[in-house]
């Protein structure tokens, strides 16, 4: 501002060179899109993001991968051989199979990623062993969760609980370790610190007798973060792009919308994770479990594998889907199943206790050739992977297979897998996979950066117009002004 002579008042002045008034003391907006302000953040996290993205690829490891067998699992209401008898003799027109239902539910979408059809194997096991419930709660990854475990005389039925107990003799349980008694429990400490997470283990004179494990996931933390940086930012896009087609209307900006846009993506990504949070309650099998396997061919050749005291009814998981609301379709599986298991030879000590259904899906096809190649092992990102495809022995002739031709994308257990396919069985399928926590935390890393530089390009700003306005100059442009 300039003075009156004689007066000691101060007038406003208007720099010729912008028009800001030397009295305005209101945010300076930044003029342009390059601007150093917006500049400097920028390329401070391109160029972390570039030197991380060196690093993660300054080491990269290749092995090979095999395909492995499908895990048998329990049909969870349980079904015994009498109950299978009896669907089998029942002439139902109702289109609620819940012997279908069940198995479709038992051996869920594992192993669908693989060319071919997923066929059923199915055997019966011991009812002996434990029920582990399993709940989580967290979105993209879960981040809190909490494991019980009890012991039964028949686990599947649910019958003849056997609680547990503390033994203060026995040696304390370390970070990781299981027990091997669950009615003879070592003690533990109630909070501990492992690894990345806080633990609560409460003795099992409070559960009832049952072995609990809560804990919260720290690093599973920060895909969630992430998830809310990612959030924030689309809802800020939304908000720009609604004053851009806002002509005639006052502009949404300031701190307050920030605030607005930042508390709907919290909003947005607790109840995504409460609506994604999972809660499982499994049979773990006693000793007929899943029985031993054999294996058929050796390496580098093509190998796969049997289940002994299995046996296949001719059916896939994609008959079970298409005959599941059909009338009457139980009967015709109930018999199917009856007919494999009078080919599984009766074992003595089985009959000694109930015997429950137990089913498998394996995929059709192995892998021939499997290279994986991953990069930075320190921490695990990405990887890429080759295969090719053979069908089992078991199954068919065992000729090449392959995925259909083109794109497909496969989420599961916080890995997004994403497959390149040219439809030819001699050709091999691409595939690479992200870990999504690790990506979630690259962006948390690099977001962080950018905000630290930006605060100290604006305190760097905020210290040079009080250097302008002392010295008499326009505090937007830094003009002379008239004294």
């Amino acid at each position: 501002m300039a003075s009156k002579q004689g007066t000691g008042e101060h007038v406003a002045v208007v720099c010729p060179e912008c028009g800001r008034r030397s009295d305005d003391r209101s945010r300076i907006p930044i003029p342009s899109l390059f601007h150093w302000r917006r500049t400097v953040p920028a390329g401070i996290a391109f160029l972390a993001s570039i030197s991380f993205a060196i690093w993660l690829a300054s080491t990269p490891r290749t092995g090979t991968i095999g395909s492995g067998s499908a895990v048998a699992m329990l049909i969870d209401p349980p079904f015994t051989r009498e109950q299978l008898e009896s669907i089998a003799a029942t002439n139902s027109s109702s289109a609620k199979n819940l012997l279908i239902e069940a198995v479709l539910n038992a051996i869920g979408s594992a192993n669908d990623r693989a060319p071919g059809e997923r066929h059923l194997d199915i055997g019966l096991v011991d009812g002996q062993g434990t029920r582990a419930r399993s709940a989580s709660i967290g979105w993209p990854s879960p981040w809190a969760w909490e494991w019980e475990y009890r012991q039964y005389d028949d686990a599947a039925a649910r019958s003849g609980f056997r609680p547990g107990m503390t033994n203060p003799v026995l040696r304390p349980l370390g970070n990781g370790e299981f027990p091997r008694n669950l009615e003879d429990l070592p003690p533990r400490p109630r909070w501990a610190l492992n690894a990345t997470s806080l633990v609560h283990q409460p003795p099992p004179e409070e559960t009832g007798g049952a072995y609990v494990t809560r804990g919260v996931d720290f690093k599973l933390i920060v895909p969630f973060a992430a998830a809310i940086i990612l959030g924030w930012l689309l809802v800020w896009l939304a908000v720009c792009l609604i004053n851009r087609f806002r002509k005639n209307a006052n502009p949404i900006h300031g701190r307050a919308a920030k605030l607005a846009a930042a508390t709907i993506a919290v909003i947005a990504v607790l109840m995504t994770g409460i609506l994604a949070g999972e809660e499982t309650d499994q049979f773990t099998f006693g000793p007929f479990g899943r029985g031993s396997s054999e294996q058929h061919g050796r390496p580098p050749g093509k190998v796969y594998w049997t289940r002994r005291d299995y046996a296949r009814p001719g059916l896939t998981v994609r008959d079970l889907e298409m005959l599941e609301h059909s009338a009457g379709a139980d009967q015709i599986v109930a018999e199917k199943f009856l007919e494999a298991l009078d080919r599984i030879p009766e074992s003595p000590m089985r009959s000694q206790r109930p015997a429950y259904l137990s089913v498998a899906a394996d995929t059709e096809s192995m892998y021939l050739t499997g290279r994986h190649r991953t990069f930075n092992e320190k921490f695990f990102a990405f990887s890429t992977s080759e295969m090719q495809f053979f069908r089992r022995g078991d199954l068919g002739p065992m000729d090449l297979l392959a995925l259909p031709r083109g794109i497909s994308l496969h989420y599961r257990f916080g890995y997004l897998s994403i497959y390149f396919s040219s439809g030819n069985p001699d050709a091999l399928t691409r595939r690479i996979t992200i870990h999504v926590m690790s990506v979630g935390m690259i962006i948390l890393a690099m977001w962080l950066l950018w905000l630290l530089a930006r605060w100290s390009c604006s305190g760097v700003h905020v210290a040079i117009v009080h250097h302008r306005r002392r010295t008499r100059r326009c505090a937007g442009c830094g003009y002379i002004l008239a004294a």
